[in-house]
Order: structure tokens, then C-alpha cells, then sequence
């Protein structure tokens, strides 16, 4: 039998505190510049989203794994509705 998976805020947190990654500079408002412009209309970046993205500017994922992880976030949030 497989394990569940993992929740991506839970995968996200873990590996921000393993890289040690600054969390106030990773959930400020400027920390995602143009995301937080594309995204206004719908609704503001969670903390979740506002860390992925601060991981891929530091270069700690890759771009392929961004899209990844915040695919995966959107539709574990979606479900929980």
C-alpha cells in the first residue's frame, strides 16, 4: 500500500527550514513582484505560493519544479473548498 503524499505547504515549509531561507523575505509583498500583479485579480498569493516562488529566485528549484509544486498546491486548495 502507498503512503499518501505529502501536502506541498507541508513539502514547501520543510525545505524552506532545511535551506534555511528567509520567510519574511520569501512572504513579502515584493518578494513576488509580477506574480502578485498577474494574480490580483483573482485573489492575493498564499504564504505556500509566495515561498515557491522565493525558492525558484534563489535558484534552490527549478522552473520545471515551480510549476510543479504550485500545480499541485492549487489543486489541493481547490479540493479543500
Amino acid at each position: 500500500m502507498r503512503k499518501p503524499r505529502p501536502s506541498v505547504a507541508d513539502l514547501v515549509a520543510r525545505f524552506a527550514r532545511l535551506t534555511k531561507l528567509d520567510m519574511e523575505k520569501a512572504i513579502g509583498a515584493d518578494a513576488v513582484g509580477m506574480l502578485v500583479r498577474l494574480k490580483e485579480e483573482t485573489s492575493a498569493l498564499d504564504e505556500t505560493e509566495c515561498v515557491i516562488v522565493e525558492l525558484k529566485r534563489d535558484g534552490r528549484i527549478s522552473a520545471r519544479r515551480m510549476a510543479e509544486l504550485l500545480r499541485r498546491h492549487q489543486k489541493e486548495c481547490l479540493r479543500r473548498r
